[in-house]
């Protein structure tokens, strides 16, 4: 049986800046990947009918989880899944002096006619997780694409 991390969407004041001074708008903090994430993907106001790029950053473990993790967008209603690629924590090694940080290119939501409250950015590992390894995302947000964020 696969254990579900729920996360609340919490977009409401939370930004992260870019370094051109538009926005980006956080979805969920320190984000643990040991098993799946489920994560709300509703898109605000202020980016609806953008090109928009969900992006991971301040990827940290406290050692390789020995696995990849791929990123879908699911939609619950019918149960469809979209493929957006996968991430790694290979340099998320604490001590090492990095955090990674992935964007990846969202569909156009139009398309995918799903509605917004069953709407969910799913991060699964492919494998099983290494036992200790601990393997969270500090920050998960959305952004117009093209948009750096500061790390």
């Amino acid at each position: 049986m696969k254990t579900y991390a729920l996360i609340l969407i919490l977009w409401a004041g939370w930004t992260c800046k870019s370094e051109a001074g538009s926005k980006s708008v956080r979805l969920a903090e320190d984000v643990s990947v040991q098993s799946e994430a489920k994560i709300s993907l509703h898109i605000p106001p202020q980016l609806e009918g953008k090109r928009l790029q969900v992006q991971l950053s301040k990827l940290t473990a406290q050692k390789p989880p020995e696995t990849l993790f791929e990123l879908s967008l699911r939609c619950d209603s019918d149960k469809r899944s979209h493929h957006l690629g996968y991430i790694n924590f290979f340099n998320a090694v604490r001590g090492l002096g990095r955090e990674p940080t992935f964007a990846f290119d969202l569909p156009d939501l139009t398309r995918i006619s799903c509605p917004s409250e069953s709407l969910y950015l799913m991060i699964e590992p492919s494998e099983a997780v290494a036992p200790d390894s601990f393997p969270r995302i500090g920050c998960v947000s959305i952004r117009k694409d093209g948009v750096t964020s500061k790390r």
